[in-house]
């Protein structure tokens, strides 16, 4: 009986084990797409394509697990472009600030 009792109780953990593995790989699948997002949005603002579809950044941002990250990276990309518009007044860096500023708009409006 008791060695009846030990199989059951590690067959739940073992299944308990695996569920969580799997939650996790879903996770890190998630934030890893996260990170491509960022680096193909971060490449279009720099590069001025205003074709670029930002819709995946801004579910991000409105995703409450990812919306603080999201929020911090685009406030300190804007930071960096605010220095450098100080700087030298680039008409670039103006374009990419109004780019980032509408970003930040469009997830608080959400």
């Amino acid at each position: 009986m008791q060695r009846l009792i030990k199989m059951l109780m590690l067959s739940a953990l073992i299944l308990i084990f695996t569920a969580c593995s799997q939650v996790n790989d879903a996770n890190l699948g998630r934030q890893q797409l996260l990170g491509e997002v960022l680096v193909e949005s971060q490449l279009a603002i720099s590069n001025l394509d205003t074709s670029h579809d930002f819709e995946t950044l801004i579910e991000f941002g409105l995703d409450t697990r990812y919306s603080q990250f999201v929020r911090a990276w685009l406030y300190f990309e804007r930071d960096l472009l605010i220095d450098q518009i100080q700087r030298s007044s680039n008409a670039e860096a103006l374009e990419r600030k109004s780019i980032i500023d509408q970003l930040i708009r469009r997830i608080d409006l959400e």
